[in-house]
């Protein structure tokens, strides 16, 4: 009997003794040089955070400030110990850098997916041609002589956010990681949330897509950053007035495919002119080596 009325009283003061749940959210990727990222969890009372290595990220109250890229495991506990500690990863990667165009240019061309850029093979000046399309993508290159990349992601890691410089009504954009060998882009991995800039200005837009950079024996797969834009509206380009003589510093290649779609190869229409710049600057950064192998 005295067994029985023990049972009975455990059950029903275990509930007394049960230990909160602390709900602590996983942790966004962060750059070198970032401003102290605030954490939040919540669940238990008196909440107290601490981080697995220093020198990688040093935690003051509710606040982690970032030092130097790597990795540290975030702990979210309950002061009077009432509540089961969490931790969840914190991955801090190298200072972001800016990639693509540096948007000096202004936007002076008012098309959109319906037309592409080419040289015409009889005159040898850029010229439009009916795409019959309602959307498309594009990218850069590079640029002539400029060690500053075009659209090929330069290691493994996040497009945090990218920018464009759009003129009069810009067109509905998102921007997309495809990925190939060098010089082969065909195939769409990601792509952002659907965005549509300003008109007239530059348009700052976080989109947070992976991207990968990796060598494997004779195997090199690396992808690139592009836009896809959906009319009706114009895209963000400019004419550099250069088409033809490769002079320094300007944009080495734009190419100009149908909507590239996630896991559906390009099927090669692709156009193809030298001298017209994207106005889109992406925001890199690298995680770890950069490399895969």
């Amino acid at each position: 009997m005295k067994s029985i009325h023990f049972l009975i009283a455990a059950c029903l003061l275990a509930p007394a003794f049960a230990q909160a749940a602390i709900r602590f959210d996983a942790l966004p990727l962060v750059a070198d040089g970032d401003p102290p990222l605030r954490l939040k969890a919540r669940g238990a009372p008196g909440i107290r955070f601490e981080s697995s290595n220093s020198r990688v990220a040093r935690v003051s109250g509710n606040r982690v400030r970032i030092l130097r890229p790597g990795t540290a495991r975030i702990s979210a506990s309950s002061a009077n110990g009432s509540a089961r500690p969490v931790s969840r990863t914190l991955t801090v990667g190298s200072r972001p850098q800016f990639l693509g165009s540096t948007l000096q240019a202004a936007p002076n061309l008012t098309f959109g997916p319906e037309a592409a850029p080419i040289l015409d093979p009889i005159s040898g000046q850029p010229t439009l041609v009916a795409s019959g399309q309602t959307s498309c993508t594009f990218r850069n290159v590079g640029y002539i002589n400029s060690f500053q990349a075009g659209s090929v992601v330069p290691g493994s890691g996040l497009i945090r956010s990218v920018r464009v410089r759009c003129g009069n009504n810009p067109a509905l954009m998102q921007a997309v990681v495809m990925s190939g060998s060098p010089g082969l882009y065909g195939t769409a991995l990601r792509t952002s949330q659907l965005f549509r800039p300003r008109a007239n200005a530059i348009t700052s837009v976080p989109v947070n897509l992976r991207v990968t950079r990796s060598l494997s024996g004779f195997t090199n797969v690396i992808d690139a950053v592009g836009l896809n834009v959906f009319g009706p509206g114009t895209m963000p380009l400019s004419d550099q007035g250069t088409s033809g003589t490769f002079a320094s510093g300007s944009a080495l290649l734009q190419h100009w495919y149908p909507i590239m779609r996630i896991g559906e190869p390009e099927n090669g229409r692709a156009y193809n002119l030298d001298g017209v710049e994207l106005l889109m600057q992406f925001e890199y950064i690298q995680i770890g080596s950069g490399v895969l192998r």
